[in-house]
């Protein structure tokens, strides 16, 4: 399988509210077809698990709370664990 991302920019944009600690977050992704078994638990893997370095830690931002997938549209729920700017 292989994926097509488009620019990030072009995609996104950052939420209009102040994101704090305990902030519920809901990701929506729709999908030109049904993505594969082992892909999307790839995928869901990629959610769980993401951190980023700074100050020389892995910090895990967020905790995910669901994780589904009807046809092609893919539900993600988030808390938010830390906020350091």
């Amino acid at each position: 399988m292989s994926y097509a991302w488009d620019d990030i920019n072009n995609v996104y944009s950052p939420p209009s509210f102040k994101v704090d600690r305990g902030s519920r977050l809901n990701i929506t992704l729709q999908v030109d077809k049904k993505i594969d078994e082992i892909s999307l638990r790839v995928l869901e893997e990629l959610f769980r698990f993401w951190t980023f370095p700074l100050d020389g830690k892995e910090m895990k931002p967020y905790k995910v709370t669901t994780f589904t997938m009807n046809g092609d549209t893919i539900q993600v729920s988030l808390t938010v664990l830390k906020k350091k700017e």
